[in-house]
């Protein structure tokens, strides 16, 4: 079901790799811009609401009221947050030497680098989830998740059109949102706990096979998937 969702949402994936090319959250001179910038400072304080933007107008010396720049309150922060958090993981990954890298060391680097970026916000990163789960949110939300992962596999190397380019999506969409999940559960130093989980995510990916018709394989690797959430509630490994 889950594959098949991606499969039928083919014209949002369709148009990542042309987005992807003119890929910016805002123009950065912008006001608008610069009031999310500001008021990011505050979300560990704040979260992300109305309050952290009203104090990011605080710091630019402008009136609170001036938190109406962002048309969309908390929303245009936590959608500016994630879209500047891609465009800096394509810049980070950009200085790597990817071609002395395989695949799959792409793929695990770009996810670490776009997990680490989260870090300072990942005690309210829940909050942010739930605004964005709210119906008028999801297909922001979705584009900007298809714009990561699309981005993820088109600096992994990949350049696939046939049936293999939604399963590798598709795939990846949930070792990433899985892992991001765990992170805002993990309590462990460093967030060790999190990547370990990412590297068996990872892992069982690598055992399904190479295309989408690897139905069971493809179903035990979302059994899993769950199964690690859960084991980041309960503390139980499987």
């Amino acid at each position: 079901m889950f594959l098949n969702q991606f499969i039928k949402n083919k014209k949002l994936f369709s148009t990542c790799t042309i987005i992807k090319s003119k890929y910016k959250p805002f123009e950065t001179d912008s006001p608008t811009a610069k009031l999310l910038e500001a008021s990011l400072k505050h979300v560990e304080q704040e979260s992300w609401t109305i309050n952290a933007l009203r104090r990011g107008c605080i710091d630019l010396d402008l009136p609170e009221h001036c938190h109406r720049l962002a048309e969309n309150g908390e929303v245009d922060l936590i959608n500016y947050f994630v879209r500047k958090s891609t465009i800096d993981m394509t810049n980070e990954m950009q200085k790597l030497d990817l071609n002395q890298m395989r695949v799959t060391q792409k793929i695990r680097k770009a996810c670490s680098i776009r997990l680490e970026l989260l870090q300072p916000y990942i005690d309210t990163w829940q909050d942010a989830l739930k605004v964005m789960a709210k119906p008028q949110n999801v297909p922001a939300s979705l584009l900007n998740l298809s714009e990561l992962i699309d981005e993820m596999w088109y600096l992994a190397g990949d350049r696939s059109f046939d049936m293999n380019w939604y399963s590798k999506r598709a795939l990846l969409t949930g070792v990433y949102t899985s892992t991001e999940w765990y992170m805002t559960q993990d309590k462990s130093p460093n967030f060790v706990d999190t990547y370990n989980f990412l590297d068996r995510r990872l892992q069982d990916v690598g055992t399904i096979g190479k295309t989408a018709s690897d139905i069971k394989g493809t179903a035990e690797f979302f059994k899993k998937t769950v199964q690690g959430i859960i084991e980041s509630k309960s503390g139980m490994k499987f």
